[in-house]
């Protein structure tokens, strides 16, 4: 009797695991799913396919905030920044990886709107913010204070919106 109450405890124990694993795999599932969605791999792109508003990869500012990148790796998507755009999304920028830290000049060459410029040191750390630089300011071109190996451009107002200042972390940060 002893022997078949023990067997019947661990077949009820294995339908309702077999229960639960049903329920709660496809769940699991999805959430990888959309993990994939949402941080995608930057090395799988190709800059000539640079166009609007295409997302490269999703970073969290402070502790809510969402702000979608495009990446620029190579010479030519980085040269071409946001220039000949109409407008980007509050919620978009634009991220500028480059092979080793130095003093790399920004301009508002064929620039539509006004924009903020991050600057970031090889770290992710923030080291001088532009904030509101007019398309009118062209010819100019703007240095950072010291060297840096990561731009992140995005709409105008949004560093201030978002209490951005210098010293604040950007990490992790994807090399070239």
């Amino acid at each position: 009797i002893l022997l078949g109450c023990g067997i019947l405890l661990l077949v009820g124990i294995g339908v309702i695991f077999y229960q639960t694993i049903k329920e709660v795999l496809p769940v699991l599932q999805n959430k990888n799913v959309e993990k994939e969605v949402m941080v995608k791999n930057i090395n799988s792109f190709n800059d000539s396919e640079f166009s609007e508003y295409r997302e490269d990869m999703v970073i969290l500012v402070g502790t809510s905030t969402i702000l979608k990148l495009e990446v620029a790796t190579t010479s030519e998507a980085r040269e071409q920044g946001l220039s000949n755009r109409s407008t980007i999304p509050a919620d978009q920028g634009l991220l500028f990886i480059f092979p080793e830290p130095k003093f790399y000049g920004f301009w508002m060459k064929e620039m539509n709107f006004p924009i903020d410029i991050i600057w970031l040191d090889e770290d992710g750390v923030v080291v001088e913010i532009i904030k509101d630089l007019s398309p009118q300011s062209y010819p100019e071109v703007f240095y950072p204070p010291t060297p840096i190996k990561y731009v992140i451009e995005v709409m105008a107002d949004y560093a201030e919106q978002q209490g951005l200042e210098i010293g604040d972390v950007f990490s992790p940060l994807p090399a070239l």
